[in-house]
């Protein structure tokens, strides 16, 4: 590739950026088998995940500019890394840490709804059964033996 690159040929000079351009996607694809996730998208679900489990509402500007990246950016490359919106992901996060309140403790599930950023238990009803496919009540029933 470099021997091709160092000749003044216009033909070689493409021959090597095909080569290059070879190796690159290969070394993609290797990375994402290996699961190898990108500094940015680690940090981003880690952030969206917090905020998730704190009952925050998501700030997806903020977690973009703290990333150094638009939110417009944060948006597309997340989908693309992660086959969801953010949004999504952070549902389904806050819907994970429901389902561990409802094993784990024996709180009230307006409590739980509450610590994880519902106004309206009934609201946070409909969305974990959307997720988990059981209203949180039978969900709990169920952990329970």
């Amino acid at each position: 590739m470099l021997q091709r690159s160092a000749r003044t040929d216009r033909l070689d000079h493409l021959r090597a950026a095909h080569l290059l351009e070879g190796m690159l996607i290969r070394l993609a694809e290797a990375r994402a088998r290996a699961g190898v996730r990108p500094a940015w998208l680690r940090e981003a679900t880690q952030r969206l995940g917090s905020v998730a489990t704190r009952g925050d509402p998501a700030n997806y500007d903020a977690v973009a500019s703290q990333l150094g990246m638009a939110e417009s950016t944060l948006r597309r490359r997340f989908r693309r890394a992660t086959g969801m919106p953010p949004h999504e992901f952070v549902l389904q996060a806050r819907v994970a840490e429901a389902r561990r309140l409802l094993g784990e403790t024996d709180r009230p599930i307006k409590s739980i709804a509450r610590e994880l950023g519902y106004r309206d238990v009934y609201f946070f009803s409909r969305q974990f059964k959307k997720l988990a496919g059981v209203p949180p009540a039978m969900y709990r029933k169920s952990r329970q033996g």
